[in-house]
């Protein structure tokens, strides 16, 4: 295949061989760097146009194009070029797309136009590919073209409410942009004669679709069409009974489709537009964060709390959280149906003009050095294990809160000569099979363990356990919860910048140290229970090779840290301890031991000390009064 070929993939490439500084700034748009060196031309492929009866169905997310050793410059323009001559594919692809989503097939007549635009916009890419030079000017060429196609695909798609005008000259939009992208095809001429008789090639309107198509189709179903409020319980049902009524997910779904049916009230399915979804995130600006923890707002609808939010006295949503919490749960509850009731999906192409009150989340970062010597030495002076360990293993494997807690002591074991740890899938407690939290099928891989885990003890002493390692958190209801919320007060108390320095901060400084360590990419992924997305990088046993784990095993430690304070900890007495309540209220706090280095008391010895002995029958009647 020759340098300049697209070469469709599963994801971008991995970082390996970045330098540090390199890797955490952010790319040129459409690019990124080759291994090897030199750069590579990258665009994701619409999601909408890659589904099983889509043209694009046999392509990957990903297209790529190597633009070999240049200044990066010179890089970023022939990226762009080539991004508008690929996004004139899409264009041309989602003119089908909409016709396919309306279950109207394709007549052999629309079947060669469309092929014939395919090849002439793909001919024009190899030819631009092979002779960068003249990529710009087939870029301009096809610039109007690809924005007039645009433009009628988006007014279309927006029914009644669509612009009159482009309503009305569709067609003829249509055809002449269809035409300017003709004239770079392979033979021009049989591509005009596909393009006269095609009888038409706007997109339809989604009004008729919604009033005749949808209405045939679910006749076909024998079911009449589902409104919103049906099919996103069908889908929350479904989740209950997958995941357990006590699943996290679970509440915030529910609110989100109330919401949504609150502000946009509740429809058919084959009601709704891809306009609602903006009405939807324009309604939405003064919703306050973490709403759920607001007891103030307990029992009032969803206008309520946005009007009594109105002065923004609380802070609202971050984009992050109104893109992939509320929009992306509304949507896939939405589709749930769409097999079983033959609907066509009412929030396909829908863009959003997201309102300047939606800010970009703030990036985490790293622990700072000071910040992380605190942190260690409170946890410690605790006298409980989750404090003093925790921290200090996420800190060294790179692994997420939720399934270090799951942690048992068959879960550790040495692999020649360097500690590993692996958890399993399930775990059989108090006879019964439990899952634990694996979030993907990466951390079901084992991850090395550095020697000072040796160096201390705390290595054998965990292969000794029976059980849990982290028992206090298995008392609770959810022991990742509560482990959380602990780490989150710790964090708290030792100056940690709220926000941004948080747990979690620990999974990208230990790939950082990776990185600094020189552990390659893929090694990297493995230790970090990210998922392989290379293909060469899914050959060979997806497992940290014995060079590997010795890598991890011997990395240097983070510096500023008095690494003194983890020897000789006793910690058969940091596991029995437990929190204690103060006041009777809420809130917990940890048990202080004097010195866990020597076998202090346990906590039963200091309730025994507190406790006030019982007086005898006698001395109470004695003090009853006459």
């Amino acid at each position: 295949m020759p340098s300049n070929a697209i070469v469709p993939a599963a994801a971008p490439a991995s970082a390996a061989g970045r330098s540090p500084t390199r890797a955490r700034a952010a790319a040129p748009r459409y690019l990124t760097r080759n291994p090897g060196g030199g750069w590579r031309f990258q665009l994701r492929v619409p999601a909408s146009l890659v589904a099983e009866d889509s043209t694009l169905a046999g392509s990957r997310l990903i297209i790529r194009a190597q633009l070999g050793v240049q200044m990066i410059r010179s890089a970023e323009r022939i990226a762009r070029r080539m991004a508008t001559i690929c996004q004139a594919v899409f264009a041309a692809a989602a003119t089908k797309r909409v016709r396919v989503m309306s279950s109207v097939p394709l007549n052999g007549v629309e079947q060669d136009l469309f092929a014939k635009v395919v090849e002439a916009c793909q001919a024009g890419i190899a030819h631009a590919l092979a002779d960068p030079s003249e990529a710009l000017g087939f870029a301009k060429a096809l610039d109007a073209a690809l924005s007039t196609l645009r433009l009628v695909e988006s007014e279309t798609s927006r029914g009644e409410a669509g612009a009159p005008y482009v309503a009305a000259n569709a067609e003829a939009m249509t055809r002449s942009a269809l035409s300017d992208v003709l004239r770079y095809s392979p033979d021009p001429e049989r591509a005009r004669e596909a393009l006269a008789r095609a009888p038409s090639v706007a997109p339809r309107r989604p009004e008729a679709e919604t009033k005749a198509d949808s209405g045939e189709r679910a006749a076909r179903a024998g079911r009449p069409l589902p409104t919103f409020a049906e099919i996103s319980e069908i889908y929350i049902n479904v989740r209950i009974k997958a995941d357990g009524a006590g699943h996290p997910d679970i509440p915030y779904l529910r609110l989100r489709r109330d919401t949504f049916i609150d502000l946009i009230g509740d429809r058919l399915v084959n009601e709704y537009y891809p306009s609602d979804l903006q009405d939807y995130v324009n309604k939405m600006q003064t919703w306050p964060a973490n709403v759920t923890k607001r007891s103030a707002y307990e029992g009032l609808s969803t206008q309520e709390i946005l009007t009594a939010n109105k002065a923004l006295a609380l802070a609202p949503l971050k984009r992050k959280t109104m893109s992939e919490g509320y929009l992306a749960n509304v949507k896939t509850m939405m589709r749930w149906g769409m097999a079983d009731y033959s609907y066509r999906d009412p929030f396909a192409g829908a863009r959003i003009h997201w309102p300047k009150i939606y800010l970009e989340s703030t990036p985490r970062e790293d622990v700072a050095a000071d910040v992380l010597k605190k942190l260690f030495q409170l946890g410690v002076e605790t006298g409980r294990l989750v404090d003093a360990m925790l921290p200090l293993l996420a800190r060294l494997t790179g692994r997420r809160l939720a399934l270090l807690i799951f942690l048992r002591g068959e879960h550790f074991r040495m692999k020649d000569g360097a500690p590993i740890a692996q958890i399993a899938g399930l775990v059989f407690v108090k006879g019964k099979w439990i899952a634990t939290p694996i979030k993907t099928g990466g951390a079901l891989g084992f991850f090395a363990l550095h020697e000072f885990l040796l160096e201390i003890g705390f290595f054998d002493w965990a292969r000794r356990q029976e059980g849990w390692i982290f028992k206090e958190a298995h008392e609770y209801p959810d022991p990742s919860k509560w482990a959380s919320k602990t780490m989150a007060r710790l964090f708290k108390k030792a100056g940690a910048k709220g926000g941004v320095e948080v747990f979690h901060s620990f999974r990208g400084d230990a790939i950082d140290a990776l990185r600094d360590a020189k552990v390659q990419g893929r090694a990297a992924r493995l230790q970090a229970g990210h998922a392989l997305v290379d293909e060469h990088d899914k050959y060979g046993h997806r497992a940290l090779s014995a060079g590997e784990r010795q890598q991890v095993k011997t990395a240097p430690l983070p510096e500023g840290v008095d690494w003194s304070i983890f020897s000789g900890l006793d910690f058969d007495a940091l596991a029995a301890a437990r929190t204690r309540r103060e006041g009777g209220g809420k809130g917990k706090v940890a048990t202080p031991a004097a010195d866990m280095t020597s076998g202090a008391k346990s906590s039963a010895d200091r309730r025994r000390k507190r406790r006030k002995p019982k007086a005898s029958r006698r001395e109470m009647a004695e003090r009853r009064p006459s």
